[in-house]
């Protein structure tokens, strides 16, 4: 859905942009900064820029939009189209950012059940039924107004007309088949209002070992004929004599072989693809991915980045040459960089902070230097010098009242 936004100028507007048609990626809303003039609009984080001051930004690359924001004096229009959240809200660049992920096949599961939710859960059904008897909600069960009446009244908390006397007696009536409330002198006690009767208890079932990453190499363990019959994983059959395990199943030796070429893999690695072995030059002819930088065949673990496959050791930073692993990176020049470097090397610093001036924030260009608006100021008694007439000293601005040549 779009909406549109104006902000009043002038700026800085306090927001962040990233993507552009450089990129191949829609303008977006990477950051807004707490306090500022977009947090106080509609804006948020992860919605579309589809047009600035009415001017469409299919065409647009990231500087061209960078400059368009900046050029705004008075007022900022823009139109946005709101999207779900960036999924890392710490991101804090004006470029691209973009994350590398390592795929592999390790699902962790939590098996742990929440009995604390089920305990609330009965206690305020309990509430609920001491509602409905009052008066003060709806139906509940016969039999659970019964039992809550009974003590009710045991309690002295609740008064009923006494009950009519029969005459009936049961025969061959045992102590033992009677309700614990008569039986027990202290059943009272253990049920007593405020104290509790529940223990809740949590179990954690036992993990069993991570699943290889896909195209891991690995080989069967063999083990001498024994008292144990396992079942084969192949033939489904029982195993009287050596058997080999693998990938958590039992198979006779004869029968585990390669799926293409059927080599026996019971003294050979093998790896697993689609619930088959295969030997590990099947595996790399059929189904191992192309590094996308030395252009060989990937077998373990696999990056994927920028809609290719990598080796972990050859995807790495243009700059320093670490890898990235998991870790954000920035692109400049068909090159990744790591955090680190991409500021050091490509951002452009105010020259009164030290920070780097980033999309949407009004800067100045004085003095062979990049100044944020709010830097631009007198050396001596720091009053704003944007807009104003300025003198220099040692690269240092001064108002027309400082011009002396002592310069604090």
């Amino acid at each position: 859905m779009e909406s549109f936004v104006t902000l009043n100028g002038p700026g800085p507007w306090g927001f962040r942009l990233q993507g552009g048609k450089d990129f191949n990626m829609p303008l977006t809303i990477s950051r807004i900064t707490p306090g500022s003039k977009a947090a106080q609009s509609q804006m948020n984080q992860g919605d579309l820029v589809v047009a600035i001051d009415g001017v469409n930004t299919d065409s647009m690359t990231h500087l061209e939009a960078q400059n368009k924001i900046k050029s705004a004096s008075h007022n900022l229009s823009l139109t946005l189209q709101n999207t779900l959240p960036l999924k890392d809200p710490h991101v804090d660049s004006a470029s691209p950012v973009y994350q590398a992920v390592l795929k592999t096949q390790n699902k962790p599961e939590d098996e742990s059940e929440d009995w604390s939710r089920r305990s609330a859960n009965l206690q305020s059904k309990s509430f609920r039924i001491l509602a409905q008897m009052t008066g003060t909600d709806v139906a509940v069960l016969p039999s659970e107004e019964k039992t809550l009446k009974y003590f009710l009244v045991s309690f002295g908390i609740l008064k009923t007309a006494p009950a009519p006397v029969h005459s009936y007696t049961p025969a061959n009536t045992e102590p033992a088949s009677r309700p614990p409330w008569v039986t027990d002198d202290s059943f009272s006690q253990k049920f007593a209002p405020g104290k509790t009767t529940t223990t809740v208890t949590k179990h954690i079932l036992p993990r069993g070992p991570p699943a290889p990453a896909r195209g891991t190499v690995q080989r069967a363990e063999r083990f001498p004929a024994s008292s144990r019959t396992p079942l084969c994983g192949h033939c489904n059959s029982i195993i009287r004599g050596p058997f080999l395990v693998a990938m958590g199943r039992s198979w006779h030796p004869e029968e585990f072989n390669c799926a293409y070429c059927k080599t026996s893999l019971a003294d050979m690695c093998f790896v697993e693809e689609q619930n088959s072995v295969y030997c590990e030059r099947c595996y790399e002819q059929f189904f191992a991915p192309t590094c996308a930088r030395c252009h060989t065949k990937i077998m373990g673990e696999v990056m994927h980045a920028l809609r290719q496959t990598w080796h972990t050791s050859c995807f790495v930073c243009a700059a320093c040459k670490m890898p990235f692993g998991n870790s954000l990176f920035h692109m400049e020049d068909g090159e990744p960089y790591c955090e680190k470097d991409y500021i050091a090397l490509f951002s452009t610093k105010c020259h009164g902070c030290d920070f780097p001036v980033e999309a949407g924030d009004k800067f100045i260009e004085a003095l062979g230097h990049t100044w944020h608006d709010t830097c631009f100021i007198c050396a001596v008694c720091h009053v704003n010098l944007e807009g104003q007439p300025f003198y220099s000293k040692k690269d240092k601005p001064l108002c027309k009242k400082h011009q002396v040549p002592h310069v604090q």
